[in-house]
């Protein structure tokens, strides 16, 4: 049996399991089809979507015979911007099956600041976390904050504007509020200030040219 990560964008926070378990369903699917095989148990990870509770994840990964494979702390700790950070081979030690071996590693790792950019049909959103280790987002010395989540900036909400260049300057305006130039607005991390040194890009939408263009314009 294989073990999955899955980062999953809900359309909307909801209180029932039932609609979750069709999203992990559709995720199974799709993910036995392209591996070949069978999934016993999923490490989730999930945005900053206020009214999306871990015991409604649970109960869905439950119903759909899925076992929960959790970290070093509860699922409500668990971040995107942790698991965006360790899909890019960032913040992970070479020697994963020795335990003494990975403390010492782990106290080489560098300090990094990652802002996450997440972009999906039906919301835009921004989270930037202090990094050392892969699986430590928002624990200890590590400094999680959601600087904003905009349902309203979707991919799906262009038609809501009078005309898309309005959205994509919706796009703009909400991106350039929390980042400049190597410079995160708001958030203040020791002597280093506001400065971070990565950025991850995350969602469904996230490769759409016209963002990626928007977002390289303002982080330039």
């Amino acid at each position: 049996m294989a073990q999955l990560l899955m980062i999953f964008y809900p359309k909307h926070p909801s209180s029932n399991s039932g609609q979750l378990r069709k999203i992990f369903r559709r995720l199974r699917i799709e993910t036995e089809a392209a591996l070949g095989q069978k999934l016993d148990g999923i490490f989730v990870s999930k945005p900053p979507v206020i009214g999306l509770y871990d015991e409604d994840i649970e109960d869905a990964l439950r119903l759909e015979g899925l076992r929960l494979i959790k970290g070093h702390a509860s699922l409500s700790h668990q971040r995107d911007i942790a698991t965006s950070y360790a899909a890019a081979s960032l913040g992970l030690v070479s020697n994963y099956q020795d335990v003494e071996t990975c403390q010492v590693e782990e106290a080489q790792l560098p300090l990094s600041i990652a802002i996450s950019i997440t972009f999906t049909r039906y919301f835009l959103g921004a989270t930037v976390s202090s990094m050392i280790r892969a699986n430590a987002a928002g624990h200890g010395d590590n400094l999680g904050q959601d600087l904003f989540v905009d349902f309203g900036a979707g991919l799906d909400r262009m038609g809501s504007f009078s005309a898309p260049n309005f959205y994509w300057l919706h796009i703009c305006n909400r991106l350039a509020s929390v980042v400049s130039k190597g410079y995160c607005k708001g958030f203040i991390r020791g002597d280093t200030g506001g400065e971070y040194d990565t950025v991850l890009v995350t969602g469904e939408c996230g490769g759409d040219e016209r963002f990626l263009k928007i977002l390289r314009g303002v982080l330039e």
